[in-house]
């Protein structure tokens, strides 16, 4: 490609059976993804994980970001050292245009930001993924956007106040104005296989046309959305909120790992163009929203519209000391199957748990 084809190539994330973790492969191997089938009704849905792609030529593979340029805001971009970055932050909102936002292995990427509720935006605009393999670390918020894909991998450590990552793009004018307005037509992923940690009352935001958490993510206080569509808005001014505008094709959110918020909520939510027996939202893992200390417990909703909701996994939105909190599956089609846990008890009375398909209950299948 543009002669320098020897340097191009194509990779493709796949499950490896023995270590049981995605890794990053080359466009010869063979995923075997692990395959898990459940039938709803008289509907049918099937989710093969191999099936994730993602297309990048060598430089996905990079060590630390490249080609950063400050577009709003301001601060300084440091020159990389043993495989450490420093990002120094002076105004309250910045925004860095890279070619490539990948980070190797023991590398790190350090923001030094005005304050907690500071953020920096990161979006990609060359043609790489975004690996990250590494560490990113901040005492503000960090967006990272980048339509070709983004990957957690399972050596990755992200400590923030709050993050964002996404596959939609965002306007420098939005951003700047604390629009926090997303659009795109992007098919690519969002997948998580490691830690990801906000700071307390923060919040994560997964949002893409197909996201997977079989990592560790975890806020106290505050919010984990994931939102799947084409048009998506975050509301910022008090605790997150999420909500989808536009359908994507094929929509789908997936958590096989652990999602934790404790004294906060989790939200998942997708509106699908397809058809109504796809395979929009499944939780095999397990999602808590407990209380904090003596409080109630939080909120827990899964929201499909226009796709299949099954939960396999755990739902705790329970309370030891106050009453149980607030557990919402809704969908075109809800499969309670076996093995689910489902939660909102509480020591000094119970919460509420809603369970529906076709958002009056007719096809759910408890």
């Amino acid at each position: 490609m543009n002669g320098h084809g020897s340097l191009n190539r194509i990779f493709r994330v796949v499950w490896n059976v023995v270590l049981g973790e995605w890794q990053v492969a080359s466009e010869h191997t063979k995923g075997k993804g692990k395959t898990k089938s459940v039938r709803l009704g008289s509907g049918f849905a099937r989710l093969t994980a191999g099936s994730i792609l993602v297309l990048c030529s060598a430089g996905a593979l990079a060590e630390l970001p490249t080609g950063g340029q400050i577009t709003a805001g301001s601060g300084q971009i440091g020159t990389p050292s043993d495989g450490h970055m420093v990002i120094n932050q002076n105004t309250n909102k910045m925004v860095i245009d890279w070619t490539s936002y990948s980070i190797g292995s023991g590398n790190s990427v350090q923001y030094i930001q005005p304050s907690a509720d500071a953020i920096a935006l990161n979006r990609v605009l060359g043609g790489d993924p975004s690996i990250i393999r590494g560490t990113i670390s901040a005492n503000g918020r960090v967006v990272l956007l980048n339509p070709n894909g983004i990957l957690f991998g399972p050596t990755s450590k992200v400590e923030v106040a709050s993050l964002l990552a996404s596959t939609l793009n965002m306007s420098n004018e939005d951003f700047m104005a604390g629009n926090f307005n997303l659009t795109g037509n992007s098919a690519n992923s969002v997948v998580n296989q490691g830690s990801i940690r906000a700071a307390d009352g923060g919040f994560v935001a997964l949002i893409a046309a197909k996201i997977e958490n079989v990592g560790d993510i975890r806020v106290r206080g505050g919010e984990v959305l994931m939102g799947s569509g084409s048009k998506v808005r975050l509301d910022l001014g008090g605790p997150a909120k999420i909500e989808v505008d536009e359908a994507v094709i094929d929509g789908y959110i997936r958590n096989g790992g652990l999602i934790k918020a404790e004294g906060g909520s989790v939200v998942m939510t997708v509106k699908t163009a397809s058809e109504l027996a796809s395979l929009a939202i499944n939780n095999e893992g397990i999602i808590e929203a407990t209380s904090l200390a003596r409080g109630d417990g939080g909120t827990i909703q899964l929201l499909a519209d226009g796709g299949t909701v099954t939960n396999s996994g755990t739902l705790n939105a329970s309370s030891a000391e106050g009453k149980g909190g607030y557990v919402e599956v809704t969908g075109a089609r809800v499969g309670i199957l076996d093995g689910s846990v489902v939660d909102a008890s509480g020591a000094t009375g119970g919460g509420t748990v809603l369970l529906g398909g076709d958002y009056q209950g007719k096809n759910a299948a408890v």
